[in-house]
């Protein structure tokens, strides 16, 4: 035991080992059964539940006489669901002979000798302490000697002691036993460590000598945990004296132990160390001795009950064994151990199985029996069996079912495809999922019309694993692959026809759905003579037909062309330089129809007209007047000639006969000649000229009377035109005045320059026009000559033309109006009856000045003519009149002394005169102001009417200076809506320098767009315009020196605008700004600076949908983000509008980079069938892919409210090509398409269709399991087609294979590979690469081969298990260096890390923290992962982690690193280095690593003093200087001395050691010598009581040293 460490506070304790009747009966555990119903997991036998289902415990054999042997079996539940802990103990009762021994005995005692076997007992009363504990042990083994010796003549004692060293004190240069006591025997004293494991291998050594037939013990006595080779007592010194211990019983040697006042830690190993029950006691100085006459008292020669013996357990079929180091598992999973012999003590045999998780449900046998085989006392073979036919444990179970979910997907596996799924299937492990049709087709109405289950899409079938997450079966809809003919159909005599020059085409592949526009396929060439018929080719459906079944027929269909021709009649033309057309004669023949090719003869359309000849030549040309019609439109022309006569054209002028020229000319025979086209402009243009001139009149054509016509005959007398000239002429009336004109004003003087003059002026025109033609214009016009130019803003011209001329000599001003009349048809006499014009004006002349004091005239004249052709062809003479206003104008001027903001400096000055006279004004000189300029009048010049003029005299003070004019703009990169508020941020800055007076600063905002102000936010301080410009302006009133900074004023300021733009219309607002520095009118400007912000674009896209089917999808459209929308729905042929479903989204506003998709829903229209079936009727069995199908299709069909023609068409779908054997003339068959076809005619009396075909034949090359065979009906009347549809599946047979893959202990690593064919058919398996695992072989069947029929192969590929890689393991333990009280906290931190490569599977990591001394559980705290062992003074720290996979490592390695914290209080430390060491293990199933680390903390050491002083201070003895631990206890005490007697303790006697030094005082007073008092008298003389108290003193002292010396040694 360590030095020093807790003496005097444990005890050790002595087993007795009893081999007699005193051992202890063995106790049987009862079941207790329920009738209650089981649940999972439950644990029972004979079906029941039994002990709440926690556990069950079954026997065989018994413990009643020597020799007989038990075995005890139980079952208990463990944690983990499914897992069991099987626990077996072996029990014997020894064989005694209780009288005398034949065999030899040899007997070793084991004591301990370590330093904590010494106690003291002190006794005050008789001066002294005795040693008690160490002594009291020696006295009881030497009576243990002496009574075995006693009574067995032939023992031999070994006496073996040991504290740091083991030293045989019995015989040691002999064997080490002697056959005598130990009286003579000496023990030594005690001292040193306790070294129990080396004092058992000595015992060992000793008896392993001895190799007779001899009874063999050993007794051990000690006090203290066994140490290791420093000291310590540590987990693994206890653990090795176990070991050593289990070394003597294995060869049969029996171990009594005695615990000698020892704690629990102590006591349980040496409990362990003993031979079990009966072989251990505890003792204390005072009942050593007995015990180890116990001993002797119950040691006999004995046998165990049996050696050798072997235990076991037959496994159940359901469960497998967790092996360990304690068991063996053979090849059909069950348990073997070796117990060896079978003691009192008892065996137990530990081990944990598993249920096989995919059991069937019930009770399930945990074992099937178990035997113990083994020798029996008599060295003889025994057994004890268990058998199977006997109740054995149960658990009962529930089959795992594994949960698989069914996904569904239209057109490939992609989530957002995604119809739905079916999660609430499950099944068990390894069975093979195949769905059914209902399961495949669960959501094939909600992936849409036309669409059908995909076998080479989806998945198969599906082996159910232990992974839920795995069990996925994806079924996938697409759309039906379909087949489609198109036929091109020629007309022959009125029928349509194939022709061989242009093929059907036919299988053109489509998908169900497919909408396929039949005018796509007009492009061949068309032979000559047909031409594509486009109406009847569109049919009903406007040529689109939506391929929903096999073979649909698309028919082109084309018409033999109808050749158009012509025959035109031509007669020659008046001129006879070509022909015409003369339908007064003969009516042109147009479209005649006749067929391509024909061949039409003139002849058949000659005439005879009057006065004309045929031209036989023109007309029959080179082919004798035959013509084949070969091109559309042709024209036969048949050609006629004409004679020519003479006409006459007479002229005349205002009804008079020209007879100074007339036109004539020849003309054809019975041509009409008008008198239009020979009017003299057209004849003969000068003789008009000359006769205009001439006659000086306006003459023109008179329009009613040159509508002459005349027809040429063979009189040429006859043949007269007259044509008819007329002029336009005034006629005066009676009184012969014609018009008049007056003129008046309202002012007789003018006196301001701003006077206007007002004129009333009176036209009058009355008279007659003769011969005005339409269009000419009736022209009245006024003008007014004014005296000079006017101000023509300021004058009201009442619609006047003012026109001034200052490029003329004349100067002429003159103001005009013109009034018109159109006259619309021409007219014969055109009246005007006293036409008035009254014309009131004002004027504003410019110049009064050079009229001052004169007279103004203002003369007017007016005149009528008519203008045609913008030409005047005659007018009046015209009419005039004047009126006369007389000027009288003054002014005055003033002049004004400012400076150049305004003020005024002085008076001003003041004059007037004459307008027009000169004036003059003086310039004054003031104080304090600089004279800048003159604004205003001229400071001289000339007076002005009726003004007053100012000159403004204008003085400066300094000029301010500007500079850094800035301005600057922020706002949006973007914006997503243009009815939202854009955010600018306005700035303006500048610099002012050498100014005094106002300041202002003005920030014009110029805005692409006009803002919406009720929207918009704006400061107070800016306003908008209305028109795109907002200003913002800031003041800096009075601005005095006072107000400058080092030369500077600076002026600055900012604005924040919200802006709600209308009319955006840009795909950028572009918002431009500029400051402008106001110093009282000097105004400077800043650079224009811009912020450009982009305007988002939202997408609009209108679809019009029936369900799958797109109808129409409008272009889409984009517009700003914000910008409003409408849309409408529409209408479509064979659709009618949803309007439960209308779009919600129909009008709205676009999104910034998003698309807005409106979609309207329409309803296709249903047809009118009452009655549609077709069925398929298989009439044989089909047991081979040779066999003959012979099946009959059928179909019944009713029709209402219908009478016509209707077809019927049965369409059979064969999986495969065929042979046919037989099959109704009336199908055919195209591939691997059957059709049937026939036509009915449906009448109000026969409106049912009951019709079948036979079909025999025989399917090629089938692949598949599943021989389908489709019939689809297709029934068309009128505009609509129906459908039905019938199908037979047969099942052609078929093998599977799976393919597993498990590691060599059966455990399975990866989901299985699962596939089926046709039996015959090849199949092949894949190897896969498995992480953590090597591959080793394949077993089972081959893993590659042929299908075999209805069986299901099995190849299983097996791996073993890599046994992985620790790489930088290592673990540190930190913590506190010095710890200032044994109660202090110890505070460490153990940290642990390694990385791990190439394994899969559970790691665990282990931590043992090796503790010197126990812990205050209490006052202890440590991370909740580790827990305290009381018996070894041990925390261990464990970390589990639990399958580990690929999935976890990171760069191909899995780390591990953890810290455990612990603040410890620990009890009873006794050293001032305190060594905690710790010892961690990752250990990967096969692969194990460790290190260790320590850490040693420094506990602080206190001092007391004790100190001996009479009253006087002298000093009686030495000091007595103690040291301990801080925090332990300490004890003083006084001495006794001669004449002296104890008066007073100055400090505490019993206390715990400081870091301080402890000072304790005894203060003695004096008792003999003082005074004359003597002593009393006792019959002795004073002298010699003297000196028999000296002798005494001195005896004590010799003791008191002669200890401390035996104790050194």
């Amino acid at each position: 035991m360590k030095k020093g460490f807790m003496k005097f506070t444990k005890l050790l304790v002595l087993a007795a080992m009893i081999i007699s009747d005193l051992m202890t009966p063995v106790s049987v555990l009862a079941n207790e059964i329920s009738d209650r119903d089981p649940v999972k997991g439950d644990v029972g036998i004979n079906n029941k539940v039994s002990n709440n289902g926690d556990s069950v415990t079954v026997s065989k054999g018994s413990l009643t006489t020597g020799g007989d042997v038990l075995v005890t079996k139980t079952v208990s539940k463990t944690v983990t669901d499914g897992e069991y802990e099987i626990k077996f103990r072996i029990e014997g009762k020894d064989v005694k002979e209780t009288t005398t021994s034949t065999k030899p005995i040899y007997a070793v005692v084991v004591f301990d000798r370590s330093g904590s076997m010494y106690r003291e007992k002190c006794d005050f009363l008789f001066f002294g302490c005795k040693e008690v504990k160490f002594s009291s042990a020696v006295d009881g083994a030497r009576v243990f000697a002496r009574t075995l010796i006693n009574r067995f003549s032939n023992a031999n004692l070994s006496l073996v002691a040991f504290d740091d060293d083991v030293n045989v004190l019995t015989n040691p240069n002999g064997d080490g036993f002697i056959n005598g006591n130990f009286d003579s025997v000496r023990f030594g004293s005690p001292d040193g460590v306790t070294n129990l494991t080396g004092a058992l291998n000595k015992a060992k050594t000793l008896l392993d000598a001895k190799n007779g037939d001899y009874t063999k013990y050993v007794v051990v006595i000690s006090d203290g945990a066994p140490t290791d080779s420093d000291g310590y007592a540590t987990a693994s010194a206890a653990k090795e004296a176990i070991a050593a211990a289990k070394l003597l019983k294995d060869e049969n040697v029996n171990i009594f132990s005695i615990g000698y006042e020892t704690d629990r830690t102590t006591s349980n190993t040496l409990r362990s160390i003993s031979s079990g029950n009966g072989y251990y006691a505890d003792a204390d100085p005072e009942t050593v001795a007995a015990k180890f006459s116990e001993i002797t008292s119950n040691i006999t020669s004995s046998t165990f009950a049996g050696t050798e013996a072997v235990l076991k357990d037959n496994i159940g079929d359901g469960f497998t064994v967790v092996p360990n180091d304690k068991i063996s598992v053979d090849a059909d999973g069950n348990v073997t151990a070796n117990v060896g012999n079978i003691t009192e003590g008892g065996t137990e045999i530990s081990f944990t199985v598993k249920i096989k998780q995919d059991e069937a449900d019930g009770w399930k046998n945990v074992n099937e029996g178990f035997s113990l085989s083994y020798k029996d006392s008599n060295d003889e073979e025994a057994s004890l069996d268990y058998s199977s036919s006997e109740d054995q444990p149960q658990v009962y179970w529930e089959r795992n079912t594994y949960s698989y979910t069914i996904n569904y997907y239209r057109d490939s596996i992609e989530e957002n495809n995604l119809l739905g799924s079916n999660n609430s299937n499950s099944a068990y492990k390894d069975v093979t999922i195949t769905l059914s049709d209902s399961e495949k087709n669960a959501y094939l109405a909600a992936a849409g019309e036309g669409y059908e289950f995909n076998s080479e899409k989806s998945d198969s079938s599906l082996t159910i694993s232990i992974d839920s997450s795995k069990n996925i079966i994806n079924v996938v809809y697409t759309k039906k692959k379909l087949t489609y003919k198109v036929v091109y159909l020629f007309e022959n005599n009125g029928s349509y026809t194939e022709i061989s020059s242009v093929p059907s085409i036919n299988g053109i592949s489509a998908t169900y759905g497919d909408n396929v526009n039949a005018l796509t396929y007009n492009n061949i060439t068309i032979p000559d003579g047909y031409t594509f018929n486009e109406n009847m080719t569109k049919g009903n459906n406007n040529g689109i037909y939506s391929i929903t079944d096999n073979d649909t027929v698309i028919r082109l269909y084309y018409d033999k062309i109808d050749v158009k021709y012509n025959v035109v009649y031509k007669f020659q033309n008046v001129d006879k330089t070509g022909y015409e057309d003369r339908p007064d004669l003969v009516n042109n023949i147009f479209n005649i129809t006749t067929k391509y090719g024909t061949t039409i003869s003139v002849d058949d359309y000659l005439i005879s007209p009057t006065g004309f000849v045929l031209n036989r030549e023109m007309t029959y040309g080179d082919n004798n007047g035959k013509y084949v019609i070969t091109d559309d439109n042709e024209t036969i022309y048949i050609y006629y000639d004409r004679s020519n006569y003479k006409f006459n054209v007479n002229y005349h002028f205002n009804g008079e006969f020209d007879t100074t020229y007339n036109y004539s000319q020849d003309a054809i025979y019975g041509a009409t000649e008008y008198a239009k086209n020979y009017t003299l402009d057209k004849v003969n243009n000068e003789h008009l000229t000359n006769k205009i001139n001439n006659d000086n009149k306006n003459y023109f054509l008179d329009p009613d009377n040159n509508n002459g016509e005349i027809v040429i005959g063979d009189n040429e007398d006859n043949n007269i035109l007259n044509v008819y000239y007329i002029s336009t002429e005034f006629i005066p009336t009676d009184d012969g005045v014609i018009e008049s004109i007056t003129k008046n004003n309202n002012i007789r003087e003018v006196i301001s320059s701003s006077d206007k003059v007002t004129y009333t002026i009176k036209y009058n025109f009355n008279g007659k026009i003769e011969n005005i033609k339409a269009g000419d214009k009736v022209v009245f016009t006024i003008t007014d000559t004014l005296p000079g130019s006017i101000n023509t803003e300021r004058s009201n011209l009442n619609g006047g033309s003012y026109n001034s001329d200052t490029n003329t000599n004349t100067n002429t001003n003159t103001i005009t109006w013109v009034i018109e009349e159109t006259v619309n048809e021409f007219t014969r006499l055109y009246e005007v009856n006293n036409k008035e014009i009254n014309i009131t004006y004002s004027v504003l002349y410019n110049d009064y000045i050079s009229n001052n004091g004169e007279v103004i005239t203002n003369n007017v004249t007016g005149n009528t003519s008519v203008v045609r052709d913008n030409d005047i062809v005659i007018a009046t003479d015209g009419v005039s009149d004047s009126s006369d206003v007389k000027v009288n104008i003054k002014g005055s001027v003033i002049a004004t002394y400012k400076d150049t903001e305004g003020n005024i400096l002085t008076s001003n000055y003041t004059n007037n005169g004459l307008a027009g006279s000169e004036y003059t004004t003086p310039q004054k000189e003031i104080f304090g102001y600089t004279f800048k300029e003159v604004n205003g009048d001229d400071k001289e010049g000339i007076y002005v009417e009726n003004k007053e003029l100012v000159v403004n005299y204008v003085y400066t003070k300094n000029d301010g200076n500007t500079e850094e004019v800035e301005v600057l703009k922020t706002g949006p990169e973007a914006i997503t809506d243009i009815n939202g508020k854009v955010n600018y941020t306005i700035s303006g800055s500048a610099t002012v320098r050498d100014y005094v007076g106002d300041i202002k600063i003005t920030i014009k905002d110029m805005l692409p767009y006009a803002i919406d102000e009720d929207s918009s936010i704006i400061p107070n301080a800016c306003t908008y315009d209305g028109n795109k410009t907002i200003t913002c302006v800031k003041e800096y009133k009075n601005v005095t020196s006072d107000d400058y900074t080092d030369g500077i004023f600076k002026v600055d300021t900012s604005f924040n605008l919200q802006l709600v733009f209308k009319g955006i219309n840009s795909d950028t607002i572009v918002n431009k700004a500029q400051v402008v520095i106001d110093l009282d009118g000097n105004k400077t400007p800043s650079d224009e600076t811009e912020v450009v912000t982009n305007v988002e674009k939202g997408n609009l896209v209108v679809k019009h949908i029936s369900g799958n089917t797109v109808l129409e999808v409008e272009d889409t459209k984009s517009n700003y983000g914000g910008a409003s929308y409408s849309t409408s729905h529409k209408a479509f042929y064979g659709y009618t509008l949803d309007t439960s479903n209308l779009p919600s989204n129909a009008n709205g506003s676009y999104i910034a980079n998003s698309t807005i998709t409106v979609v309207y829903n329409y309803i296709k229209n249903d047809g009118n069938i009452k009655e549609n079936t077709v069925s398929k009727i298989q009439n044989n069995t089909i047991n081979s892919i040779d066999s003959e199908f012979n099946y009959v299709l059928s179909y019944t069909g009713k029709i209402n409210e219908y009478v016509g023609e209707v077809t019927l068409e049965l369409i059979d779908t064969l999986p495969y090509n065929v042979e046919i054997i037989s099959m109704d003339n009336r199908c055919t068959l195209n591939g691997k398409t059957i059709v049937c076809r026939e036509t009915y005619n449906i009448t109000e009396e026969a409106n049912t269709i009951s019709e079948s075909f036979d079909i025999k034949l025989k399917y090629l090359n089938i692949t598949g399991a599943e021989v389908t065979n489709n019939v689809k009906s297709k029934l068309y009347y009128g505009n609509k087609n129906v459908d039905a549809e019938d199908s037979v599946t047969d099942t052609i047979p078929y093998g599977s294979v799976i393919a597993t893959y498990k590691d060599t202990e059966g455990n399975i690593l990866t989901s299985n590979y699962t596939n089926n064919g046709l039996a015959g058919s090849e199949y092949t398996t894949p190897q896969k690469e498995i992480f953590g695992y090597t591959f080793k072989e394949v077993n089972g069947d081959d893993k590659e081969g042929i299908y075999v029929e209805n069986k299901e192969l099995v190849v299983n590929y097996v791996y073993t298990k890599n046994d992985g890689n620790i790489e930088e393991f290592d673990v540190k333990k930190e913590g506190s260096n010095i710890v200032e009280s044994i109660n202090g906290v110890f505070n460490y931190t153990i940290t642990a890390s390694t990385v791990i490569t190439d394994y899969v599977g559970d790691a665990t990591l282990i931590v043992t923290d090796i503790l010197p001394y126990a812990i205050d559980k209490d006052n202890s705290t440590y991370d909740n992962r580790c827990t305290y062992n009381e018996e070894d003074n041990t925390i261990t720290c464990k970390v589990v982690y639990t399958d580990i996979t690929e999935d976890d490592y990171i760069d191909g390695v899995y780390s591990i690193n953890e810290e455990f914290n612990l603040d410890l209080v620990f009890v009873s430390v006794d050293s001032d280095k305190v060594v905690n060491k710790v010892i961690a293990s990752i250990v990967l199933d096969n692969n194990k690593e460790s290190d260790e680390d320590e850490k040693v903390t420094e506990v602080l050491k206190g001092t007391v003093i004790a100190t001996y002083k009479d009253t006087d201070g002298n000093v009686l003895s030495n000091d007595v200087t103690t040291t301990g631990l801080v925090g332990s206890e300490y004890k003083t005490s006084s001495k006794d001395f001669f004449g002296y007697s104890l008066k007073e303790v100055k400090g505490s006697e019993v206390g715990t050691y400081t870091e301080d030094t402890i000072y304790v005082d005894y203060i003695y007073v004096k008792t003999i010598g003082e005074g004359d008092i003597e002593p009393p008298q006792t019959g002795v003389e004073g002298t010699n009581l003297y000196d028999y108290l000296l002798l005494i003193g001195m005896l004590v002292i010799s003791l008191k040293g002669y200890k401390k010396l035996k104790r050194s040694l």
